[in-house]
């Protein structure tokens, strides 16, 4: 899973994914933009119009009966209710591998 997120909803997200027993994140400072209608983001109570915007992307691998829990978890804690909020992105791992001691898939996330 990725998301993108508010920089300043970061340690709010960090949080909410370790209350939701997440074992580790990847956290990437990025720059970008989604639709047109982020054109003015709401940013500690001014508009901040500056492009490309900073974001944050949060990348995490979790067990598919984890996901939902971990999806939700990540929404409550980044959501403001304005545009700029950000995006979840889903995809399957097809396979994970701990280098340390070649722990595979499941065991090793």
């Amino acid at each position: 899973m990725e998301a993108v997120i508010q920089p300043f909803k970061l340690s709010e997200v960090q949080q909410s994914l370790m209350d939701a027993s997440v074992g580790g994140i990847t956290v990437t400072e990025v720059k970008g933009h989604g639709s047109h209608e982020e054109a003015g983001l709401y940013y500690r109570g001014t508009v901040d119009k500056s492009w490309p915007a900073a974001k944050i992307l949060i990348e995490v691998v979790v067990g598919d009966r984890d996901l939902r829990e971990v999806v939700e978890a990540l929404c409550r804690a980044a959501r403001t209710g304005r545009s700029g909020d950000g995006m979840i992105f889903i995809s399957d791992v097809d396979e994970a591998i701990r280098i340390r001691n070649d722990q595979r898939n499941e065991a090793a996330v």
